[in-house]
C-alpha cells in the first residue's frame, strides 16, 4: 500500500513539473526568439513481483527524463526596423558582453545601434560577425554611415 502511494506521489510531482514547463511556455509566448520546452518522462524503476517465469513488472514511479527545447524555426515577420534581423532555418546570433567579453547565443534578432554605432541587443550585448571587408576577422559589428557593417 505504501509503495502505491509513493508511486502516485512521483506521478503528481512530475505532473507539476510538466505544468511548470507549460506555464513557462505560455508566459513567454510573445518573447521574441523564445523556444518552447517539453518534458519527457521515463520510468524511475520497475520491480519484478512473483516467482518464476513470466514475472510481473510493477513500476515504482516516474521521473523526468529530459526537458527539451524546440529549436525549430519560428515565424519570421517584418517589423519595419532596418536593424531587426532573423535567421531562417537553424542557427543563432553570437553576441558578446563588452564588460567581460563573455559570449552568448540568441535567436532574438531585435537589435539597434548604440551611441558608438555598434549593433547591440536590448541588453547592450554587441552582435558578433565579420568586422572587416575581407571577411576574415570576427568581432563586434559596427555600422558605418552608409548602413554597412
Amino acid at each position: 500500500m505504501l509503495q502505491s502511494l509513493s508511486t502516485a506521489v512521483s506521478g503528481l510531482q512530475q505532473f507539476q513539473e510538466d505544468i511548470d514547463v507549460i506555464g513557462n511556455n505560455i508566459a513567454n509566448v510573445n518573447t521574441t526568439g523564445f523556444k518552447s520546452g517539453s518534458v519527457n518522462f521515463e520510468d524511475a524503476f520497475s520491480q519484478a513481483i512473483g516467482a518464476g517465469s513470466p514475472s510481473n513488472q510493477v513500476g515504482t514511479g516516474v521521473t523526468t527524463g529530459a526537458i527539451q527545447n524546440n529549436f525549430s524555426p519560428g515565424t519570421v515577420s517584418a517589423t519595419g526596423v532596418g536593424s531587426d534581423l532573423a535567421i531562417p532555418g537553424q542557427g543563432f546570433f553570437v553576441v558578446k558582453d563588452p564588460a567581460d567579453s563573455a559570449q552568448y547565443l540568441t535567436r532574438d534578432g531585435t537589435f539597434h545601434l548604440d551611441a558608438n554605432d555598434y549593433l547591440v541587443t536590448n541588453g547592450s550585448q554587441r552582435v558578433q560577425g565579420y568586422s572587416d571587408g575581407g571577411l576574415t576577422t570576427i568581432g563586434d559589428l559596427k555600422i558605418d554611415a552608409t548602413g554597412a557593417p
